[in-house]
């Protein structure tokens, strides 16, 4: 079966921390609505900034 022509084993294997391919992370974002899509990509941003907060740090 397919969830916006990603496999559910991919989103499955994703949910359990596992990667996906960027063309199938784009899949995804696209098969949510515009309010998901914009809370994932915040959450993403968040991540960025505080991987890069943890790297100045010990720079």
């Amino acid at each position: 079966m397919e969830v916006g022509k990603v496999h559910t084993s991919q989103v499955s294997r994703f949910r359990q921390g596992g990667n996906l391919r960027i063309q199938s992370v784009e899949k995804i974002l696209v098969a949510l609505p515009p309010a998901a899509q914009v809370y994932l990509l915040k959450l993403l941003i968040m991540d960025i900034e505080s991987r890069q907060n943890h790297h100045d740090k010990d720079s």
